[in-house]
């Protein structure tokens, strides 16, 4: 066969002939040596490995962008104030427009007609109650979101795509998400209305929550300190921005 090749590319063919009769050489050298074989072998894997992972993660990106679609909305007139209610925000994704004194729902090109989101200035410190970090859902706090992991404040605001509406993560919007956290699970049973002491999680759970304190760490800013009942908050200098060092104190209280 390798002479065959050989002398159909010296004979002067026509351009076709010489492809195959080179791809017919290549695949006789491959064949003809384990060690080519085993190369090539190791190549074809290494491609489909890396196009199954390419393939994954577009399915993953493209899943968390797919917005769930609202209900059809009931037929209802609005006051300009009442209409400027349904900006997308405040009316949980739900936007209406109104052209010569009809309003239509364009809820659904919300890449078109939603607010376009304008970097929020940095966070005052501040202490706050399990009740009062319940406003910080990103809706009532105008596109401020917090959330709480082992007694700090972390601001994730500007990841709206992960902790806002319809995010994977939306269940930490203003809330505790120690318990959720240390059990790595996105269960809203974990999500307590009452502050939470933690007594009752495991070491190994505990170990998983600190390190996913020093991971938002990284990531996020610390505004403040959550609040356990009767206790006084902080006060604050107006240009502190930031909580510099270790885990507050009250994490030794939490062992």
């Amino acid at each position: 066969m390798e002479s065959e090749s050989k002398d159909a590319i010296k004979s002067g063919g026509s351009f076709f002939e010489k492809v195959i009769a080179l791809i017919q050489r290549l695949l006789y050298d491959i064949w003809s040596s384990p060690v080519n074989l085993l190369l090539s072998i190791l190549i074809i894997c290494l491609l489909v490995k890396l196009f199954l992972l390419k393939r994954n993660s577009l399915k993953n990106a493209s899943r968390n962008q797919v917005q769930v679609p609202l209900p059809k909305m009931p037929k209802c007139d609005l006051t300009v104030s009442e209409l400027r209610g349904y900006n997308g925000i405040e009316s949980n994704g739900r936007i209406l427009t109104a052209v010569y004194g009809d309003l239509f729902d364009v809820s659904r090109r919300s890449d078109l007609y939603g607010i376009v989101q304008v970097p929020l200035p940095k966070m005052p410190k501040c202490d706050l109650t399990v009740s009062e970090l319940r406003g910080y859902n990103g809706i009532e706090s105008n596109g401020r979101i917090l959330t709480a992991v082992y007694g700090d404040l972390f601001d994730v605001s500007r990841r709206s795509d992960l902790y806002g509406i319809g995010g994977s993560y939306s269940l930490f919007a203003g809330r505790d998400a120690t318990r959720a956290l240390s059990k790595m699970q996105l269960d809203p049973s974990l999500f307590s209305n009452e502050y939470d002491e933690l007594t009752d999680i495991t070491d190994k759970e505990r170990a998983t929550a600190r390190n996913w304190h020093e991971d938002f760490r990284e990531k996020y800013d610390i505004v403040g300190h959550l609040l356990r009942p009767g206790e006084k908050p902080s006060v604050y200098l107006p240009e502190d921005t930031a909580i510099d060092g270790g885990y507050n104190l009250n994490d030794k209280k939490r062992e």
